[in-house]
């Protein structure tokens, strides 16, 4: 087994205080899964986000971009390698408190 990466999760922005975040870890064949679930306890819309941030030790400012984090899936079907990807869902807020 794989140790688990170091990742530090939090909320940020005016809903910070309303958003409970939850997160999971699976260990999938190349490393590790995390699932991160944000649940909006708050009683009005408001603007928030999630930062998820992965520290690379020993290395200078980072100059690089992971793209299947920023833009979705990139690489071709057959490709094996594992890349992060970015899910979100959206429910109008009137109808659920979980998104």
């Amino acid at each position: 087994m794989n140790p688990r990466p170091e990742v530090r999760i939090s909320a940020v922005g005016p809903a910070a205080d309303s958003l409970h975040l939850d997160e999971e870890w699976e260990e999938a064949a190349l490393g590790w899964r995390l699932t991160v679930r944000a649940t909006f306890t708050g009683d009005a819309p408001a603007d928030g986000s999630v930062l998820v941030e992965a520290p690379v030790h020993g290395a200078d400012d980072p100059w690089w971009l992971i793209p299947g984090a920023f833009y979705g899936e990139n690489r071709p079907a057959a490709n094996t390698r594992a890349f992060p990807a970015s899910r979100s869902v959206r429910t109008p807020p009137s109808s659920t408190t979980r998104w």
